[in-house]
């Protein structure tokens, strides 16, 4: 599940998508887990006659969350970071392992708190859900040899 986009993000409400959607989009693509500050620099890197500037990335990632297009995720650094999301990808999000040493993240698609969810939300607690996060700190494959 994922957080009500509304509570951490511009109010920004559109029925037709920003202009920018596309070169944010591409932006997101070559940069998994970015910050809106690393996309924008990404973006004058590689794309400086289409860039654009951080209110307008910020806008144009609030559509794309709300359009669940694009996941926001805090991982150790405690910044918003923003990955693109699948079709397949059910319920619309997917889960990281953080490695503390060098920041290496991996990408769980499977969601394995689904059952969980279920037990939480049975009618013995009578507790409805509005969205979960999960991201595992530890060291990764390559931190663990060296």
């Amino acid at each position: 599940m994922l957080p009500p986009s509304s509570t951490t993000s511009p109010s920004y409400s559109s029925k037709k998508p920003p202009r920018s959607t596309q070169v944010v989009l591409d932006a997101l693509g070559a940069v998994p887990h970015a910050s809106v500050q690393e996309l924008h620099d990404w973006l004058r890197a590689n794309r400086p006659k289409r860039s654009a500037g951080l209110t307008t990335i910020y806008r144009t990632l609030h559509y794309l969350v709300q359009q669940h297009q694009v996941q926001r995720v805090y991982l150790q650094d405690g910044q918003a970071r923003y990955d693109l999301l699948t079709k397949t990808e059910h319920p619309h999000h997917h889960h990281h392992l953080v490695c503390t040493r060098c920041q290496h993240v991996e990408v769980l698609h499977d969601c394995p708190l689904e059952t969980l969810e279920s037990l939480i939300e049975s009618a013995q607690t009578k507790f409805k859900l509005h969205y979960h996060n999960l991201e595992l700190f530890g060291l990764c494959e390559s931190c663990q040899a060296g």
